[in-house]
């Protein structure tokens, strides 16, 4: 028997965090654990892999009397948690043989609350497990430029080159007619730059901006990790006890 409550105390900033996993697929797992909480995603066509981090100390209330993974209907759940205002806290709560996960917008201006039934159910199912990397490219930017990045590089074309070399990551992208470069270095904008050798791959324009866009506004900075034609890791500090991984799978160029 599970029994599991969680109170998030910043709706608008959960928000952000569901809305960026729902960009990914319709369905995650969420692994409740008394050290840590753990959102795993694939998208359907297993080119991207997005894992949310959330420790104990990120929620105002934790209790949990035994590990329990749940299967979510995260679109459900980013349809309710979208309505969270400033002012609202989310509590999470299930208990084993619940018909779902129990979703409250706790409101502490009004002291209203209001509470959704999601669809969820215990899952037997092996967690998924992040992909070991050894990446030759290493690059460290604020959200603002890679929000600005992926926006701009979407407006051109349908698929991004990072090339790392010589101190420089030059990001492109092209169509018909059309074509966006940057070249970046240390400290114009990038914050860090390393490569053991040079690094150049291509990954889909729309699954960068879909899976990064929504959760720029509450990051602090992110790191880029790759290796030539393998793929992305992208780590997301958030500020605060949350930190999101996202890998993209590499394309053709």
């Amino acid at each position: 028997m599970a029994s599991l409550r969680a109170v998030y105390p910043e709706g608008n900033r959960l928000k952000r965090i569901v809305s960026a996993m729902a960009k990914v697929s319709d369905e995650a797992t969420f692994d409740f654990a008394q050290n840590e909480v753990v959102f795993w995603l694939f998208s359907p066509d297993k080119t991207v892999l997005a894992v949310a981090k959330l420790e104990p100390s990120a929620f105002e209330e934790y209790s949990l009397d035994s590990e329990v993974k749940l299967s979510v209907n995260v679109s459900e759940m980013n349809r309710v948690v979208r309505r969270a205002t400033r002012n609202d806290a989310v509590a999470m709560q299930y208990e084993t043989g619940a018909p779902g996960l129990t979703v409250e917008l706790q409101d502490r201006k009004t002291s209203f609350s209001r509470s959704f039934l999601i669809t969820a159910s215990e899952s037997t199912e092996e967690s998924l497990r992040e992909i070991n990397m050894s990446p030759t490219a290493r690059v460290v930017m604020s959200a603002d430029d890679l929000e600005t990045l992926v926006t701009d590089a979407k407006s051109v074309g349908d698929v991004v080159e990072l090339h790392a070399s010589d101190g420089k990551l030059e990001v492109t992208a092209s169509a018909e007619g059309k074509s966006y470069r940057w070249l970046m270095s240390q400290g114009a904008p990038l914050q860090e730059l390393s490569a053991e050798a040079e690094t150049k791959a291509s990954y889909s324009a729309k699954s960068l901006y879909s899976s990064l866009r929504p959760i720029m506004s509450i990051a602090e900075s992110v790191q880029l990790e790759f290796s030539t034609d393998y793929p992305l890791k992208v780590t997301i500090n958030l500020s605060g006890p949350e930190q999101m991984i996202i890998y993209i799978a590499p394309v053709q160029g």
